[in-house]
């Protein structure tokens, strides 16, 4: 899952306009090498923007399929099938969601939130730490609870028939490409 976010400048002011926006964005998929953002948030408020302008252009990137909030839906429980999709949502043609795969990663999902609801902390957290240094989890949220449990990722060791269990119920990623062929970059 990708994450970045918005809102701020390198000296720590504050800068959500609408061309910021657009510009963190587009720096975030070129450098990262990517065609979407899983989560993009405003990490702080700014006074001088209303609120309605900031939204509008995320609604932009949205539409424009450049951010899929929280795994496209799979994740919050709101994941419907493709053809129950407006013909401009790009989950219509998304691989994830045609039959087959829309299946598979329903019940990837459920047999994951089995396993997270046998532990006391957040198990993608805990399987992120598992992956190498180099690999560094940042979660966001403005729930203490949600911080408290986040941190306690940080302790839970997933054994190896939890990490096991993980790898069967997703061996490589979800089911179904992470996107269309014609939506892939041109890698120079």
């Amino acid at each position: 899952m990708i994450a970045t976010k918005f809102g701020f400048t390198r000296s720590y002011g504050f800068d959500s306009r609408p061309g910021h926006i657009r510009e963190v964005v587009d720096n975030s998929l070129r450098y990262l090498g990517i065609d979407t953002i899983d989560v993009l948030y405003q990490h702080r408020v700014d006074p001088t923007v209303p609120i309605e302008d900031v939204a509008g252009t995320v609604k932009e990137f949205i539409d424009a399929g450049a951010y899929s909030p929280l795994g496209r839906g799979f994740i919050t429980g709101a994941a419907r099938p493709a053809e129950s999709f407006d013909e401009s949502d790009m989950r219509r043609t998304d691989p994830r969601w045609q039959p087959g795969n829309y299946e598979k990663n329903l019940d990837a999902v459920r047999r994951l939130g089995e396993l997270a609801a046998a532990k006391d902390a957040t198990v993608a957290l805990a399987w992120l730490l598992t992956r190498g240094d180099h690999v560094v989890p940042i979660p966001g949220t403005r729930s203490v609870r949600r911080v408290e449990e986040d941190a306690a990722a940080a302790d839970l060791e997933l054994t190896d028939k939890d990490l096991a269990a993980i790898h069967e119920i997703l061996p490589d990623g979800g089911f179904g490409a992470r996107y269309r062929d014609a939506s892939l970059p041109d890698w120079i």
